[in-house]
């Protein structure tokens, strides 16, 4: 390989690099702007006291913890998330409020990827296209020089970013269904009795 060949090697690798290190930047962006609560609303066959104790009794099972407790609401400790439930008279009847709170996780993740996208990546890519360009493109060695494809290595840490941006959004959105669907039919069995 000669020494023009591996150093364009190396400029290409490296620009391959940046723009992925630039979808990173792009998910630490678009995970930034996600909003730390979410909303559901749920209708239920009865808000009465039952519903209430209900709602209390699956707030204090299986690890969650209940915070704060209200006459027609409670608040609860579900690791990763706080939840909020409220039980309120909507117009078609009652409802159940939820709301959660995925502000701890979120910024956790956000931690994550901007440690990776803004601290790591760009100190790789700088890094090992400056030592190959020091190093690997002028050595009189052809078998040296081959060692420019290295600079493809920097992949390593530019895709972790990418994978935990789209983690955070696959739990996020699978959080709140099966708690909703699960409040719901607990609340259903209570309206029946």
């Amino acid at each position: 390989m000669s020494a023009q060949l591996a150093q364009t090697v190396v400029f290409v690798g490296a620009a391959l690099a940046v723009g992925i290190w630039l979808l990173g930047v792009r998910s630490f962006a678009l995970l930034h702007s996600e909003p730390g609560r979410l909303r559901r609303r749920l209708r239920v066959r009865s808000g009465g006291p039952a519903a209430m104790a209900e709602v209390v009794r699956w707030g204090t099972a299986e690890g969650r913890r209940v915070i704060e407790r209200g006459e027609r609401s409670v608040r609860v400790s579900a690791p990763p998330l706080e939840v909020l439930l409220s039980l309120v008279d909507g117009v078609s009847g009652p409802v159940l409020d939820i709301r959660a709170d995925l502000a701890p996780m979120r910024r956790r993740y956000l931690l994550a990827v901007g440690i990776l996208v803004f601290g790591a990546a760009p100190l790789v890519i700088v890094g090992l296209t400056a030592l190959l360009l020091l190093y690997a493109v002028p050595s009189p060695n052809a078998a040296a020089r081959a060692q420019a494809f290295q600079i493809l290595q920097c992949v390593h840490v530019l895709w972790p970013p990418l994978l935990l941006a789209w983690q955070y959004r696959q739990v996020r959105g699978r959080l709140l269904d099966p708690l909703a669907d699960n409040l719901q039919a607990l609340l259903d069995l209570a309206g029946a009795e």
